[in-house]
């Protein structure tokens, strides 16, 4: 779990990086203004469902967390390349599904939607199970 002890840090880059304040994030995210704090600066981790609603606020998809989290644990940025993303525009939260699935090259289309759907539910079923499972909560 040492990958993610520097959690906090990439969520403030990535706040940083759209030039929103903390009060403006926490706000849109649903979250208290300590709370934010206490994640950025490491006092606390975020559950997976903060986590889901600080990026639902900043606009942003799961990959772009892992760059953050690259970024600030030192390492290269998995996403710099000469080549443009692939994401399909319907695909869930812009996920480059080639690349996720290691493929070299483009899937057909109905192979990349099948996939997208798949990781759009997973998604769903995964927060679900937080917050009934883990959480104790019924949504």
């Amino acid at each position: 779990m040492a990958r993610f002890d520097k959690v906090g840090k990439a969520i403030l880059l990535l706040r940083e990086k759209q030039n929103k304040s903390q009060k403006q994030l926490a706000a849109e995210a649903g979250i208290t203004g300590a709370m934010l704090s206490n994640y950025e600066t490491g006092v606390k981790k975020p559950s997976l469902d903060s986590m889901g609603k600080i990026l639902d606020a900043l606009g942003l998809h799961l990959g772009k967390l892992d760059d953050a989290l690259d970024v600030v644990n030192d390492r290269e940025l998995r996403s710099r390349s000469e080549e443009p993303p692939r994401a399909a525009p319907w695909a869930p939260d812009g996920v480059d599904l080639p690349r996720f699935l290691g493929a070299d090259r483009d899937l057909p289309p109905e192979l990349q939607l099948g996939f997208a759907e798949m990781v759009h539910g997973f998604q769903r079923v995964a927060r679900h199970v937080y917050q009934t499972v883990i959480s104790g909560r019924r949504s």
